[in-house]
């Protein structure tokens, strides 16, 4: 009766095993998610994360840290391969800062999702610069995740902005300018059409390999400096596997035709 009482009723319903301590493989971008898109889980309070991903044109190297539950932001560093740094270095490949914050805004329980607000690119160059609100729930050995994009993360834009409600300056986004980044650009957050995006995680019982799969909301036609090839499909998926307690690596393919 007592191990009975401790499965959250989502379980019961369900007929499955309760959720255990999940496994948090970051995303391309060096958050917890899928391949593209983030979840809305963090790991222990005081944590680091390394997070090192090639997905053509982008190689994207990400420091994520945890100063308290709930609370993680992270710088990362992007060579832009179909890009030239320009003049000063024409055969080297553009290079692009960025820093991300991420807020739990709330736990996740025995019928609600835990949910977090993420800015990404908010003190940069701006190029990528998206935010989201996603929700997560754990059920047995499935994580799924469910969100709302705007930015980089909007660009497939499945409906109007319902901050529109707020007033009209949420109802149009303007286009990111290329600078040398340093500054805050929270004046543009949460504005313009918006983008549903949905992933999920089947973690083995050993907890060593994780499946994933995921729909992406951008539709890579309005990258930084150029369009990619239209993606054959918005679903991504892959496969992690856990070498060691502190190491993961990953495959994936995206956009129908890329590895990563």
């Amino acid at each position: 009766l007592a191990a009975a009482d401790a499965v959250p009723a989502p379980a019961i319903a369900a007929g499955l095993r309760p959720p255990r301590d999940g496994v948090l493989l970051a995303n391309d971008w060096g958050e917890p998610g899928a391949l593209q898109t983030p979840s809305a889980r963090f790991g222990a309070a005081g944590g680091a994360r390394l997070q090192v991903s090639r997905v053509w044109p982008y190689t994207r190297a990400t420091v994520m840290l945890q100063p308290r539950d709930g609370v993680e932001f992270g710088f990362r560093y992007t060579g832009i391969d179909n890009q030239s740094y320009g003049p000063v270095a024409p055969g080297q490949s553009y290079k692009d800062k960025s820093i991300d914050l991420r807020l739990r805004l709330l736990q996740e329980g025995n019928w609600r999702p835990a949910v977090a607000l993420g800015l990404r690119d908010f003190g940069g160059t701006g190029l990528v610069a998206g935010e989201y609100l996603v929700g997560s729930k754990r059920l047995g050995d499935w994580d799924l995740s469910l969100g709302l994009g705007w930015g980089y993360l909007g660009t497939r834009a499945h409906a109007a902005n319902p901050l529109k409600l707020l007033g009209r300056r949420f109802e149009q986004r303007p286009a990111p300018q290329v600078g040398q980044g340093g500054t805050a650009n929270l004046g543009d957050a949460c504005r313009g059409p918006v983008a549903a995006f949905a992933g999920v995680q089947w973690a083995a019982p050993s907890g060593r390999w994780v499946l994933r799969a995921e729909l992406d909301p951008n539709d890579y036609q309005r990258e930084p400096f150029e369009p990619l090839r239209k993606p054959r499909t918005p679903l991504n998926a892959g496969v992690g596997w856990r070498a060691t307690p502190h190491v993961d690596l990953a495959l994936g393919r995206t956009r129908g035709d890329t590895w990563q």
